[in-house]
């Protein structure tokens, strides 16, 4: 059985909520482009998180300006909750990228 196509081109992000001290915030997974684009960042992790930020928050919506604004004023652990959330979704974490690579093995 082929896939369909329109189900292969529709954006299936997984989304999940990070409860923060001032409250909940919702971030998603980025897709593959938006994680390749956040590749070639990663010699400078501070302009990575921020891109990351600004891609995978879904509720707020956070820009490039409101991520640093934002990095400027909470603790280092809150943006380190959030920022290892949507890595997660995104398949960007190293324990991630080690089950996948075990499952295709499998």
């Amino acid at each position: 059985m082929t896939v369909d196509l329109d189900a292969l081109l529709t954006r299936r992000l997984d989304e999940e909520d990070v409860l923060l001290a001032v409250g909940t915030v919702r971030v998603r997974g980025l897709s593959r482009a938006e994680a390749l684009r956040c590749a070639k960042l990663t010699d400078d992790q501070d302009e990575f998180e921020v891109q990351l930020l600004a891609l995978a928050m879904v509720d707020p919506a956070l820009t490039v300006e409101q991520v640093k604004r934002w990095r400027e004023n909470a603790l280092a652990g809150e943006i380190d909750e959030v920022v290892s959330a949507a890595a997660s979704l995104s398949g960007l974490l190293p324990s991630d990228k080690k089950a996948a690579e075990r499952s295709f093995r499998n």
